[in-house]
């Protein structure tokens, strides 16, 4: 999706600099290429983690990694801006 700008919440960018984390800034540098890129999924499709979407009531929410290590963000086909606003790490959510 060209056009597409990525952000970053500033807490979470500032625990991923705390905690280098390989795997995530490797998601991170995909996202920011590929909004959507395979292996992504809907959190309403993820029985998982389908109770975070009350977190983001305005835009709809997307896991992209593993239930041990992945990146949750927002898309917001208006504007075109992808916001990663969580990170899980060894299955815990970070900031």
């Amino acid at each position: 999706m060209p056009g597409t700008a990525t952000r970053v919440n500033p807490a979470l960018a500032a625990y991923l600099l705390a905690h280098p984390d390989h795997e995530l800034r490797r998601r991170l540098a995909i996202l920011r290429t590929i909004p959507f890129p395979p292996g992504s999924r809907s959190l309403d499709a993820d029985a998982d983690w389908h109770a975070l979407t009350a977190r983001f009531p305005e835009h709809r929410a997307f896991l992209y990694g593993t239930p041990r290590s992945a990146l949750v963000y927002t898309y917001d086909s208006r504007t075109e801006v992808l916001v990663v606003e969580l990170a899980v790490v060894d299955g815990q959510l970070r900031p």
